[in-house]
């Protein structure tokens, strides 16, 4: 398996379900999860009258988290073949 097989198959395992002792994987679980809190406050935050500044940063904020989850999902595409191996060509 080469380098590019070798980064593909760890980064399937950072993004999937943390395994017992993957501490990377762990943090990235508890990250996206708090990412996912982060922006459902924020939009919540956005319905109440607020100071356009304040406005204009939790703009900035989902922005940023949108590009975060279109990157994870494309990393998730990026790596299915591991997720389904059974459905392999």
């Amino acid at each position: 398996m080469g380098a590019y097989q070798n980064l593909k198959k760890r980064v399937y395992r950072v993004i999937g379900p943390a395994q017992k002792g993957d501490k990377l994987s762990a943090l990235f679980d508890y990250l996206l999860c708090a990412l996912v809190l982060l922006s459902c406050t924020a939009v919540i935050i956005e319905l109440f009258p607020i100071d356009n500044a304040l406005r204009s940063g939790l703009e900035v904020f989902e922005y940023v988290t949108v590009g975060l989850f279109i990157l994870e999902y494309l990393l998730r595409l990026w790596t299915c073949e591991y997720l389904y191996p059974e459905r392999e060509n």
